[in-house]
Order: structure tokens, then C-alpha cells, then sequence
């Protein structure tokens, strides 16, 4: 152990050393590394912006349910209880037709006065269902509407949010295509790191067989180049980070409300996690790269 600082000196070493000593395909594995994080890290931002849309939407989604007209008010109140009393229900507001006239008038009355002519209470009763945070998905949303309606006294049901369900149907294919082309992204950049290092390798063959004949050991001769491989994968997240951060920048002013969706990803916390996180992958993918070069090139 007392020469483990000497081995970890060489190592880091020798690693900045192969660095420099091969710019070129340095610089393109980091920049390959650093472009395949930006468009992952851009479609995470994307997916997780068009998350928070599609939560906070879903927050303020309603089942209406209008009650028959011949219930008084007392059965109109049980019949509240028992939506209720249904599994996924939040909350539940009985409307009566006092109050539905009012609102009616406050949203329309100026543009549509045809309660001034009609007699009586001419809007019916009508159930606000809210359906709790579990209960929001299409499928979800649709048992509770099946169960609602097969109620005793409830008349008819709208559900004005159906465009939710379109929305997450897209999101659920923009999560195949990330997932997809992020998958093909990836695979490429291990290929270019792992050729990076191959070539790092083969340039210190004669080292690295005079390191083998003295007894060094294969994790000793192989740490070196996954050090480089890592120091790829870091300097890439870090320009990764940088790069999404200015575009974010840049397009805020251009955009304006069109970016609000990116307000989970302001402030200091998500900042630097989402920055960490783009590190942490690209020092994962240069590791990972390196691996896989080393385990094929010192078997030759």
C-alpha cells in the first residue's frame, strides 16, 4: 500500500499524457460525447417540461355529471356522497341551478342573454368531479366515468379535457423515439471512445509489453486508459451542461411563455442537478467505452 500514491501519480499521468499526446481524437471524442448528451439531455428536458404540462392540466380537469331534474335537493346531496364515495374521486361539487345560472351569466350572459327569455331555473344540477392524482390516466379517467354514470339520477356526463388523452398518447411515442434514438446515440459514442482508446493502445504497444514483461498487472497497465476514457466522458458532460444551459438562455428572450414549461428545470437545485447528471452520464459513457476498447485491445 505504501506505493498505491506513486501508482495512482503514474496512472493520472500517463492518462493526461495519451490525452495530449492525440488532440485530434481527444477533441472528437469528447465533442461526440458532449453532442450525443445535448440531444439526450435535450429530449429529457423536453419530456419532463411536456410532463409538467400534461400533471398541471390534469390538475384542473373535471368530469362534469348533470343530475336528473326530478331529484330535490336532498337527493341531490346523497347522490354527491355517493360519487364521492367512488375510488379516484378527489372532490365533488354539487352545482345546483342557482348556481349554474350564475356562472353561465358571468362567462356568457353579455354574448348569449338567452336565460333573459327563458322562465325558471333552465340549467340543470350538475356533479364537478375531480379525480384524484391517481386516477388522471385515459384509463383511469374512463372506469371512473363508466362507474359515474351507471349511478341512479345522473342524466348525462362531459368531459371536456379529451384532448388530455391525445397529449399523452404523443408523449407516450416522443418517450419510444428518445428512448430509440437516444439508444442509437449512445451505442455510436462508445464506439468512438472505444476507438479513441484502441488507438491510444496500439500507440503504446511497446510500453505497455515491457509493463507486462517486468509483472505488472492487468489492471495496472489497463487503468490508465479508462482514466482517459473517463476524463472524456467528464470533460464532455461538462460541455454538454454548458451548452444546453446557453441554449436555454439564448432561447428564453426569443420565446418568452413558449419556454414556461421549463420552470421545473430553474433555480439553483435543478440547475446543477440536471448539470451533474449530464457529468455523471458522460463520465459513465467514457468509462464504459474505455472498458470495452481495454478488454479488447490488451487480449492482442
Amino acid at each position: 500500500m505504501r506505493g498505491l500514491p506513486s501508482r495512482i501519480r503514474w496512472a493520472v499521468s500517463a492518462a493526461l499524457g495519451g490525452l495530449v499526446a492525440n488532440p485530434v481524437t481527444t477533441a472528437v471524442a469528447v465533442i461526440t460525447l458532449s453532442a450525443t448528451l445535448v440531444l439526450v439531455g435535450g429530449f429529457w428536458m423536453a419530456l419532463s417540461g411536456l410532463e409538467t404540462v400534461l400533471d398541471r392540466a390534469a390538475g384542473q380537469m373535471r368530469i362534469v355529471a348533470w343530475v336528473d331534474e326530478s331529484l330535490d335537493a336532498e337527493a341531490r346531496e346523497a347522490l354527491r356522497r355517493r360519487v364521492a364515495e367512488l375510488p379516484g374521486v378527489a372532490a365533488v361539487d354539487l352545482v345546483d341551478p342557482g348556481e349554474a345560472e350564475r356562472r353561465f351569466r358571468e362567462r356568457f350572459g353579455a354574448r348569449f342573454p338567452i336565460l333573459d327569455v327563458l322562465e325558471g331555473e333552465p340549467l340543470p344540477a350538475s356533479l364537478e368531479i375531480v379525480p384524484g392524482a391517481g386516477a388522471r390516466a385515459p384509463e383511469a379517467v374512463a372506469r371512473l366515468r363508466a362507474a359515474v354514470s351507471e349511478l341512479p339520477g345522473v342524466e348525462e356526463l362531459g368531459y371536456g379535457s379529451e384532448w388530455l388523452e391525445r397529449y399523452a398518447s404523443v408523449l407516450d411515442l416522443m418517450r419510444g423515439l428518445a428512448v430509440g434514438i437516444g439508444a442509437v446515440l449512445v451505442l455510436a459514442t462508445l464506439l468512438i471512445v472505444g476507438s479513441t482508446i484502441r488507438l491510444a493502445v496500439h500507440a503504446r504497444r511497446e510500453e505497455l509489453e515491457i509493463l507486462d514483461l517486468v509483472g505488472a498487472s492487468r489492471a495496472f497497465i489497463a487503468t490508465p486508459f479508462l482514466l482517459e476514457g473517463l476524463i472524456e466522458g467528464v470533460a464532455g458532460g461538462l460541455l454538454a451542461a454548458v451548452g444546453l444551459r446557453l441554449a436555454v438562455a439564448l432561447a428564453e428572450p426569443l420565446l418568452g411563455d413558449g419556454l414556461l414549461w421549463l420552470g421545473s428545470f430553474e433555480g439553483p437545485g435543478p440547475r446543477v442537478a440536471s448539470g451533474l447528471a449530464l457529468v455523471a452520464a458522460g463520465g459513465l459513457l467514457g468509462l464504459v467505452g474505455s472498458a470495452a476498447a481495454v478488454a479488447g485491445g490488451l487480449e492482442r
